[in-house]
């Protein structure tokens, strides 16, 4: 039986949503569309403008055409930071209005069949068939019991590293187990 107690802070939920953002199977689509699609669509128009639609004052046609440029550069170069702030943003506004998902002090018990999360307000006891997936991030290990919701394990609830990968081998075969029934 595994057993363990902490409280996240709002770094582990920017991680969290950061390595949901960039890794999620459900996000991959939007992020490829995100980061090089729009970019190279403002780069059409540039071309666009800067060859097409003669009967426009060259002036006026340059100048659409060096915004669009600009804009798909600036949103491709700093993709990274533009999400990264809007992440920031969320979380501060869940943040404002006590809505942040796992807020306060939790215990997990992990048993042979179940396992079953204490926060203050509340207990859940839920099946490991209901769980999805175990990803390994850089800063925590989220078990994933739906596309959108994970439980949080922060790095430094383990003792060591070789601690959190029995964890995880130990949920990824109750994962597994569960997927063969």
């Amino acid at each position: 039986m595994l057993e363990f107690h902490f409280e996240l802070s709002k770094e582990d939920y920017y991680e969290y949503n950061k390595h949901h953002v960039y890794y999620a199977p459900a996000n991959k689509r939007v992020m490829f569309r995100s980061r090089y699609m729009y970019p190279l669509i403002f780069v059409a128009f540039a071309a666009l403008f800067a060859f097409g639609f003669p009967d426009i004052d060259p002036v006026f046609r340059g100048s659409l055409a060096i915004y669009s440029a600009l804009f798909a550069v600036f949103r491709f170069v700093f993709f990274d930071a533009l999400t990264d702030r809007r992440i920031k943003k969320m979380i501060a506004r869940a943040a404002q209005d006590g809505k942040l998902y796992n807020e306060g002090p939790r215990s997990y018990c992990f048993e042979e069949k179940s396992f079953i999360c204490t926060t203050e307000t509340q207990t859940l006891k839920s099946a490991y068939s209901d769980l999805a997936r175990v990803d390994i991030g850089k800063h925590a290990i989220y078990v994933y019991d739906g596309a959108l919701k994970a439980h949080i394990f922060p790095n430094p609830v383990f003792a060591d590293e070789e601690e959190k990968n029995r964890f995880v081998s130990f949920l990824q075969g109750k994962i597994d187990d569960g997927n063969e029934v």
